[in-house]
């Protein structure tokens, strides 16, 4: 299943309810904790720390690998088989503005489309100190392939202390090819299929 990352995160733990529309239309609720990535919509989210008080710039890279097995996940079924990410992200604060970026390449053996990449990049403005407007944007392509996805969300939230906030995001997301990539990073639509998402939720952040 494809996880949408975000340059825009801390950790934190929330509890979101879900509300998707598309073919399979379904509603539930879902609770995570320690978040270090954001790896769903609700990675759109900026921090509830106001931007000022934080460096105004910053770099990320890392290199991520899964070595196949009997027995593995993913098609990796052979000990030569492995799955590899390489990661860049970076952003950047101007005065009442966070802009972020960041692209992931992959290379996965167990996959029949096994070069990938997944752009992104997202922004969050503090409209008051307490309320805030973000928005990301999403581009999954597949090499040698007509597979891809867009993915565009927007978020408004409104920090009840320096710590807990609350939010309401959506979501819209076209598939192409036989992609079947969900909204939320959990289900799995018809091939081709678009999607359209929303959530509410309580964000604390440790």
């Amino acid at each position: 299943m494809q996880r949408w990352p975000c340059a825009l995160e801390e950790a934190s733990v929330h509890f979101s309810l879900w509300l998707k529309f598309g073919p399979s239309t379904r509603i539930f609720a879902r609770s995570r904790g320690a978040l270090l990535a954001a790896t769903t919509l609700v990675s759109t989210a900026p921090s509830l720390t106001s931007f000022r008080s934080r460096p105004s710039r910053g770099v990320a890279a890392a290199y991520d690998e899964f070595r196949g097995g009997p027995g593995a996940f993913g098609g990796l079924t052979k000990s030569s088989m492995t799955d590899k990410r390489s990661t860049v992200t970076g952003y950047a604060i101007l005065d009442r503005t966070k802009v972020g970026a960041g692209v992931i390449f992959r290379q996965n053996d167990g996959s029949s489309t096994p070069r990938s990449d997944l752009w992104y990049v997202g922004a969050a403005y503090d409209i008051t100190p307490a309320l805030t407007l973000a928005g990301q944007v999403y581009l999954l392509r597949y090499h040698d392939s007509s597979n891809k996805a867009w993915l565009g969300s927007m978020r408004g939230s409104y920090a009840l202390s320096k710590r807990t906030m609350v939010y309401g995001t959506v979501g819209y997301l076209d598939n192409k090819g036989q992609l079947a990539a969900s909204v939320d990073g959990q289900s799995t639509p018809p091939a081709g299929a678009s999607q359209v998402g929303g959530m509410l939720g309580i964000k604390h952040v440790f």
